[in-house]
């Protein structure tokens, strides 16, 4: 008798980008997580115990397990309007003993397209999937074309910020944050944050008399939520609570743990009424998207470009019986006030939605940053 997926131990606690364990029990590679932020994991042979007990290999074993484990543990059916049900019932006739891995991992692949979700993926030896639609998605961001519209452009964070003033416009000022990751120059670990992220301090300094500030997140695909919390709070002058987690813990639909609170710690010298604006495209993804979520709750702050990924759920690794590996979304993230972003993505207001496309960037052009020079015009 198969022992319920729910009774057995379950798979180990990936750490989001942000560092924030899934649960409170260390494992053999948690600190590591927690420290380097990567996408590191311990899996059923570290931790001490056999995912598959119960289960073969063959693709009807494994499609199973594959079913159930999001079943009991993905987070997000309702926000995603996925009936997984009804996706067990179209796939599982599909199931033949004699089917390929490739066969096998189309199959299993195809379920995982339904929920749209840059935190769930699918993986063996050879092949990789991951859900979001998103991952499709050939950016039409080009740095050197943005580049053009600065002047006084320069690096910092170990590459992580470009900054710079516009031209001809020097009362604007403009920082590109590319990714939270910890890695690469001057990544090592301070107590709460990447080394890096404190160069955001100089940069504010630098544009303590910009007359408006452009903070660009495309294509920012995130990293550590520790340097998310850190640089965000160089624009608070209070302390905020912008999120609020809860962790899947059981079986059931509805099974979630006690909220947890994302809190921004106030270190801002940006005065308030300095406008902002926030670029976004659909790969701003993960803590990318925590941060423009954290930047325009600021009074005043708008959105221009396009809706992020909709990906902000913490995610867990897990292995198959036969020994591929899938990630899945166990976290329902909301605002302080309770909206999800989850799937939907932040959404630019009417008015502020702007495409780039490849037409205007053979012609050296940035539409989404134009727009929000525009709008400053207005001010």
């Amino acid at each position: 008798m198969v022992q319920p997926l729910s009774a057995r131990p379950r798979g180990d606690r990936l750490f989001h980008r942000g560092g924030i364990p899934m649960n409170r029990r260390a494992s053999c590679s948690a600190i590591f997580a927690a420290i380097f932020a990567a996408v590191a994991v311990s899996i059923s042979a570290c931790a001490g115990f056999d995912l598959s007990v119960g289960y073969d290999a063959s693709p009807a074993a494994n499609f199973d397990y594959f079913w159930r484990l999001f079943d009991e543990n993905y987070a997000s059916f309702a926000e995603k309007g996925v009936d997984w049900d009804a996706v067990r019932s179209e796939r599982e006739p599909l199931v033949d003993e004699g089917m390929s891995e490739d066969e096998l991992f189309d199959l299993l692949a195809s379920m995982i397209y339904e929920l749209d979700d840059p935190h769930v993926s699918l993986r063996n030896p050879t092949r990789f999937a991951n859900s979001a639609r998103s991952s499709e998605l050939r950016t039409q961001f080009r740095e050197a074309t943005t580049g053009a519209y600065l002047e006084g452009a320069s690096l910092r964070g170990g590459g992580r910020f470009v900054t710079g003033r516009i031209a001809g416009r020097p009362e604007l000022a403009y920082v590109r944050i590319k990714n939270f990751s910890p890695g690469g120059g001057a990544g090592s670990m301070m107590a709460n944050h990447s080394e890096w992220a404190e160069d955001i301090d100089p940069i504010m300094a630098a544009f303590a008399d910009a007359a408006g500030l452009i903070v660009d997140l495309r294509d920012n695909r995130g990293g550590l939520m520790q340097d998310v919390a850190y640089i965000a709070g160089r624009f608070y002058a209070e302390d905020e609570v912008y999120a609020v987690t809860r962790e899947k813990t059981g079986p059931g639909r509805e099974d979630f743990g006690s909220p947890y609170e994302l809190r921004i710690a106030a270190g801002g010298t940006r005065a308030p009424e300095v406008p902002l604006v926030v670029l976004t495209n659909r790969l701003t993804t993960s803590a990318g998207e925590f941060m423009a979520m954290a930047l325009l709750r600021l009074p005043g702050a708008r959105q221009v470009g396009t809706r992020t990924a909709g990906g902000f759920s913490f995610r867990t690794l897990h292995e198959l019986p036969n020994g591929w590996t899938c990630t899945v979304s166990t976290q329902r993230v909301r605002t302080s006030e309770g909206l999800s972003y989850e799937g939907a993505g932040i959404v630019p207001p009417p008015g502020f939605v702007v495409q780039n496309t490849e037409e205007a960037a053979a012609q050296g052009r940035d539409p989404q940053l134009e727009a929000a020079l525009v709008l400053f015009a207005g001010e």
